[in-house]
């Protein structure tokens, strides 16, 4: 499970060259500082190819995912500093992000050629009785 991992960097050989991806768990340890979890991809896809990005989303290691029905998460993910999701859709305009998506598990981004470097924000902000909760595990 990936977001078990404080970091990886990984490189696949593709006709095009390599497609890299490094990881980075910016909050270590498994308790939430403040109310966020923060996640760094750096992506790059080599020219002439695209694909499928998939980020997981979780509350903690064990159980990934969180339906969209949440009343007390928020999922934010940046693009060098420009929005790609905010309150859960996609939002256009991020040169070769062409689309998002989420499933019950991952937001799916699907991209084409290019360096991208995602910063993955999820922010707990009190569930609907207006209770906070207290722990984060990323």
């Amino acid at each position: 499970n990936l977001l078990r991992l404080h970091n990886l960097t990984t490189k696949v050989a593709s006709p095009h060259g390599d497609i890299c991806l490094h990881y980075v768990k910016l909050n270590q340890g498994t308790e939430m500082k403040g109310d966020s979890a923060v996640f760094q991809y750096d992506v790059i896809l080599p020219p002439g190819s695209s694909g499928t990005f998939i980020i997981p989303v979780a509350l903690d290691d064990r159980s990934i995912g969180i339906p969209n029905t949440s009343n007390s998460v928020e999922i934010t993910i940046m693009e060098s500093g420009d929005p790609v999701w905010l309150d859960w859709q996609f939002v256009e305009g991020v040169r070769g992000v062409l689309h998002a998506v989420k499933t019950a598990t991952h937001v799916q981004l699907e991209l084409s050629n290019g360096n991208f470097k995602f910063e993955v924000r999820v922010s707990i902000i009190g569930d609907s009785s207006g209770t906070t909760v207290s722990k984060l595990r990323a």
